[in-house]
């Protein structure tokens, strides 16, 4: 992709652990002193032109590899955002031809950018019509298979079919104790959808999956009497795995779903070296092999061979080779089959699952040459190969991995 180049006159080294040297890495840090709005970065995408887009508490961000375009909320014009503390981004690229941007707010609802005219339209949700968003505060964004728009919010699951876009008409997916085909929870974490038409759905009480052409929805909540039940109703994540199968990470444990028996498996911790890690699990990502990486919360990083149905636990430990902390917040695959693990205050640390070998990068406070901060928040690769990594506190970091 032509935009992004190397775009500066320094070098920014940041030191590593490899099996049998010391490696380098070269990063470009881009923070609020190269035009970024503010230094936390909650969500990146590329869209269809090669721009990154770049989800901050102060604005969105916009940037082709030389400048930074933000936009922000500006009372006296209608036609711009609708707030700045932005909290997810999508890009419509079935029905608009990639022309469209979503961008979810933590507090001013739903916003589409049309790319063309350099316009927003604002959608809130309005208590007075039944067909507006159900609620300002968003937490997920999904278009599925069909070009259809899914907002998970704290109030609710909003559906826009994208056909419709000049009406803006929500059909609304609410909790109802007195209706049995109602969703679990108002209170949504994750959408994922599968390749049989169903939408999955996570929230802070259990499991909802809504059939779609159906109109069925089917929960699933803990029982403390079947022993085949979701183990929690705490939804961290959800991942559907290359056989269709729905895997659910809880703060008690892993969950495998058997569609055909309709019951979960679980793995959980216990005191043998086959067994996961630790039971809160934050992320779940599957390699070209088809093993699942699981990262969890304080107890590492586990490889699930499904064959086997053997872990293979990876923990931090200073005196060897291993990840930078056990602290895991979340996990990626790039294209040569690299993992790459987000910690929670110790950076980056890379892998090559066929060596099992970790490389780790973090921040030093003395070293200016270093990841600007260990505070990861999110990591995306984009169509040249470049890694760009998000942190809460330090800005972006651009790393360009054919200059190692």
């Amino acid at each position: 992709m032509k935009f992004f180049k190397f775009l500066y006159t320094y070098i920014l080294v940041i030191y590593s652990v490899s099996l049998f040297s010391q490696e380098r890495l070269k990063f470009d840090h881009i923070s609020i002193e190269q035009g970024l709005s503010q230094s936390s970065i909650f969500d990146i995408i590329q869209d269809d032109k090669g721009f990154l887009w770049f989800a901050t508490l102060d604005g969105l961000n916009r940037y082709d590899g030389y400048k930074m375009k933000i936009y922000r909320a500006n009372p006296l014009d209608t036609n711009s955002i609708a707030g700045n503390s932005i909290s997810s981004i999508c890009e419509d690229s079935y029905k608009a031809g990639g022309n469209v941007i979503w961008i979810g707010t933590q507090t001013q609802g739903l916003c589409m950018y049309n790319k063309i005219e350099n316009k927003f339209i604002n959608i809130r949700h309005d208590p007075n019509d039944p067909s507006s968003l159900c609620g300002d505060n968003i937490r997920s964004i999904y278009v599925d298979y069909n070009g259809t728009l899914w907002v998970g919010t704290t109030n609710g699951l909003s559906r826009l079919y994208l056909e419709d876009r000049k009406e803006l008409k929500f059909f609304n997916y609410k909790s109802n104790l007195k209706d049995r085909n109602s969703i679990v929870s108002n209170d949504i974490k994750k959408i994922v959808g599968d390749r049989t038409g169903n939408l999955w759905i996570g929230t802070s009480e259990g499991l909802s999956k809504l059939n779609v052409s159906r109109k069925i929805i089917s929960n699933f909540k803990h029982q403390i009497l079947n022993k085949k039940s979701i183990i929690s109703n705490k939804i961290n994540t959800l991942f559907i795995d290359g056989r269709n199968t729905l895997w659910v990470g809880t703060d008690k444990g892993l969950e495998k779903f058997d569609r055909s028996k309709k019951y979960f498996h679980h793995y959980n911790y216990k005191k043998n070296v086959n067994s996961i890690s630790g039971n809160y699990v934050t992320s779940i990502v599957e390699d070209s092999k088809s093993n699942l990486w699981i990262g969890t919360k304080k107890n590492g990083l586990n490889k699930l061979n499904k064959k086997k149905n053997h872990f293979y636990n990876y923990r931090a430990d200073k005196n060897v080779i291993g990840l930078g902390i056990n602290n895991i917040l979340s996990l990626y695959f790039d294209r040569s089959g690299v993992l790459w693990v987000g910690t929670y205050l110790a950076g980056v640390s890379r892998t090559n699952e066929l060596l099992g070998v970790f490389e780790v990068y973090r921040n030093h406070p003395y070293e200016k040459n270093s990841l600007s901060s260990s505070l990861i928040r999110s990591i995306f690769e984009d169509n040249e190969g470049i890694f760009w990594i998000g942190t809460v506190d330090k800005g972006l970091n651009r790393w360009d991995i054919k200059k190692v």
